[in-house]
């Protein structure tokens, strides 16, 4: 049987961006459980 995931994706890599910047950086799409919770629309 397959495993649930809760994730979250980013609009930008934290990795590749200023330390300033993380705080306005949006959250694109939020998985809890397997099932999408929260997807960000084009006007967010």
């Amino acid at each position: 049987m397959g495993k649930l995931a809760d994730l979250t994706v980013l609009e930008h890599n934290l990795f590749e961006i200023p330390g300033d910047a993380i705080a306005e950086t949006k959250v694109d799409l939020t998985l809890v459980g397997g099932k999408v919770v929260f997807r960000r629309t084009e006007g967010e």
